[in-house]
């Protein structure tokens, strides 16, 4: 009778011993799985898409889609191809079985479509692959204004942006409402005819420099020639001291026909912010795009608190 007592009370401690492991597993899931307004679907959807300049539509579906087509058939897992072509572009569209893994299955098909590239025309341009994926959006978007100028308000801005790519679960950071710094060139057309140049030269020695640099413009009597210099620079000294060839063999720098000036492009996108009813004024935008499977809550109130970490220092004067 006491040994039959002993393993009840036994298997009575060890129900409630379970019973205990499964609540707090329970509690643990709960806390843990990541948290989503809208979950993110991935889904195993692939897009090719082709330029060809000029084609008619028959044509297009003739030499563009039917041999990506062909490729993109004996894919691993793929359980429908679509397509249309259209005056100029093929667009291909794969789908893959809904347990595929979309990584994997996307690289498999920009390895056919690369397979099928020798085969299309060469007026044609090089296929682009993309994954369908609805998490490409931003978690986050906020606007910071002040009393800035324009030329601050940039500087602003990529700081933000950099230091938000920083925390943890952010994938990337993207920025609107700021003008890019542009490196100006601006030719004095009196001295360009004192030494026998033109606007050309001075823009071809730009170019041969191989300095680096961001876009930047050539201004002659308030019209813009644009040039494309090929990475950036720190300091318009670099462009100021370009070599020129002068008369009689003599060497010129673009100081001495030119003025060269740190500037702002022309704006590209716009974002303006008005609080509590007042007047609209000039702001920057951050839309902060998170990391797949990163858990939106913890990431959206990391970035809140580093952007008001950020205000107490190199964003002071701003509001969100």
């Amino acid at each position: 009778m006491t040994k039959f007592w002993t393993f009840f009370i036994n298997k009575h401690h060890f129900t409630i011993l379970l019973a205990a492991v499964l609540i707090l597993a329970g509690l643990y899931a709960a806390i843990a799985i990541p948290k989503e307004s809208s979950p993110e679907i991935q889904i195993p959807i692939g897009i090719i898409t082709t330029v060809l300049p000029g084609a008619s539509a028959e044509d297009v579906e003739r030499l563009i889609t039917d041999k990506i087509e062909d490729r993109v058939l004996g894919v691993e897992r793929v359980s429908k191809v679509s397509s249309t072509s259209g005056d100029g572009v093929s667009s291909i569209t794969v789908e893959f079985e809904a347990s595929a893994d979309i990584d994997k299955s996307i690289q498999l098909l920009k390895d056919e479509v690369e397979k099928a590239r020798p085969e299309l025309p060469s007026e044609a341009e090089d296929p682009t692959v993309t994954d369908v994926n609805f998490a490409d959006q931003p978690i986050l978007i906020v606007s910071l204004s002040g009393d800035f100028s324009p030329a601050e308000l940039t500087a602003l801005g990529h700081e933000a942006k950099d230091e938000l790519e920083r925390v943890p679960g952010v994938s990337s950071v993207s920025l609107s409402g700021v003008r890019e710094r542009q490196v100006q060139v601006i030719i004095e057309q009196a001295k360009l005819r004192q030494y026998g140049l033109s606007a050309s030269d001075v823009a071809n020695a730009i170019r041969q420099s191989g300095i680096a640099s961001p876009l930047g413009s050539i201004v002659v009597d308030d019209v813009a020639y644009a040039v494309r210099l090929e990475a950036g620079i720190t300091d318009t000294d670099q462009v100021a001291n370009i070599a020129l060839p002068g008369p009689a063999g003599s060497v010129l720098h673009v100081r001495d026909v030119a003025n060269v000036v740190d500037g702002l492009a022309d704006a590209s996108s716009y974002s303006r912010v008005s609080v509590n009813g007042a007047p609209s004024s000039p702001a920057l935008t951050l839309s902060v795009y998170k990391s797949r499977g990163g858990n939106i809550v913890d990431t959206g109130k990391d970035v809140k608190d580093r952007i008001e970490e950020l205000q107490q220092g190199p964003l002071e004067g701003t509001e969100t």
